[in-house]
């Protein structure tokens, strides 16, 4: 009896604890895409669909922020040195991320160490 009255009671405690609080709403402030090929492409077009649609739905503005040249390096890089907040994304192809590493030795980011330490994001315009 003791037991099934302290689980119980346990049990009681953990749904009518202290409230959770909330947190602030995200976006609280403007969001970059950074898109590592010149405007015009598919994926800035993808880029730029992307962030109007978001514009509308949550009310706060996303800019695209065009990064071209090293074959995505540049953007990528930049990617991977923003501050870590949430706030800058990248959106690419897959050979800035996939490829890249293999093709070019001397690169001031690394792909695995950038995407869990920095939070490093890409979304991939090409759907399957």
């Amino acid at each position: 009896m003791k037991r099934g009255l302290g689980s119980a009671v346990g049990i009681f405690l953990a749904l009518t604890g202290s409230p959770a609080h909330a947190q602030s709403a995200w976006p609280e402030r403007a969001v970059r895409f950074i898109v590592p090929s010149s405007p015009g492409g598919g994926t800035d077009l993808y880029a730029r669909q992307l962030a109007q649609a978001l514009s509308e739905s949550l009310k706060q503005q996303f800019i695209v922020d065009n990064r071209p040249g090293a074959s995505g390096n540049i953007g990528a890089e930049a990617a991977a040195k923003s501050a870590p907040d949430g706030y800058t994304f990248l959106v690419t192809a897959n050979p800035a991320i996939a490829v890249n590493p293999s093709l070019y030795k001397t690169r001031t980011w690394r792909t695995t160490r950038s995407a869990t330490s920095r939070r490093l994001r890409a979304a991939s315009s090409r759907r399957w």
